[in-house]
């Protein structure tokens, strides 16, 4: 190697990492977002804008697709989102956001081994401090402590008003049973999230990620997410090669992401 190139190539790994810490920044982001905490309600565009922003830092760490599972996904998603953008919906500018929001999911898989593993970790850690923070102030205000809250409104008339105590939300004239939903819309969006982070996690409760998000699982008394549960858990514990592993690994984020963007 010549002396000018041992000169430029730690120059040049030194600014592929940082394009890749910002990538994946924005990635957890955007994975947070599509989550719909209630801090995103009020900035609708933040996500397309979000997902454009992360598309232009993340090519250049794009590696090509040579797999041909990775090629039949590309091609699902893209006719996925295609059809979910619909021709179905007559509002184009509604059609064009519902495409971009969804492109990100066409990048990360041609992501390197490293970035995918980092994303992961990093996601589930982000969503087992904010389930920890979340479950402790609940608890706390179950038994009576009086945290301050406001009124909120979801931009869908769907919903009814919320009360934000700001480290989790609830239900006005809500049932008796009292079901945690976090910072999110639902219990039942606690419990299909926390569900599949479970199967990423490995259901290792020597984590203390996993203990916050099977605790929130459990008091989310999500049908839904308790049903997901016993089902990843199954299908964790049958599934004995790496190969087969990775290929379930695989389609349970592909799966999650499409309930992400439907």
């Amino acid at each position: 190697m010549q002396p000018a190139e041992r000169i430029l190539t730690p120059h040049i790994e030194s600014g592929k990492r940082g394009i890749t810490n910002v990538s994946l920044f924005l990635a957890l982001l955007l994975a947070l977002h599509s989550m719909g905490p209630w801090f995103f309600w009020s900035i609708p565009m933040f996500r397309p804008a979000l997902a454009i922003l992360f598309m232009l830092v993340s090519v250049p760490l794009v590696n090509p697709c040579r797999n041909k599972f990775l090629f039949a996904y590309m091609v699902l998603m893209a006719l996925f989102l295609f059809f979910h953008s619909h021709v179905l919906d007559y509002i184009l500018s509604k059609a064009i956001g519902s495409i971009v929001v969804g492109l990100p999911l066409l990048i990360v898989p041609l992501m390197n081994a490293s970035y995918k593993q980092r994303f992961i970790r990093y996601l589930l850690i982000m969503m087992g401090a904010i389930f920890a923070v979340s479950v402790a102030a609940y608890a706390l205000w179950i038994v009576g402590f009086p945290f301050p809250h406001r009124q909120l409104m979801h931009a869908s008339a769907f919903y009814r008003p919320f009360d934000n105590y700001f480290f989790f939300i609830t239900t006005r004239n809500a049932d008796t049973i009292n079901r945690f939903c976090s910072v999110f819309t639902e219990p039942g969006h606690v419990g299909m999230m926390t569900a599949i982070l479970l199967f990423l996690g490995g259901y290792s409760w020597r984590k203390w990620y996993n203990v916050a998000m099977t605790l929130a699982l459990i008091w989310s008394f999500s049908l839904a997410g308790y049903l997901l549960f016993f089902i990843g858990i199954s299908l964790y514990f049958l599934i004995s090669d790496n190969k087969a592993s990775k290929t379930a690994v695989n389609l349970m984020m592909a799966v999650c992401g499409v309930l992400l963007i439907a």
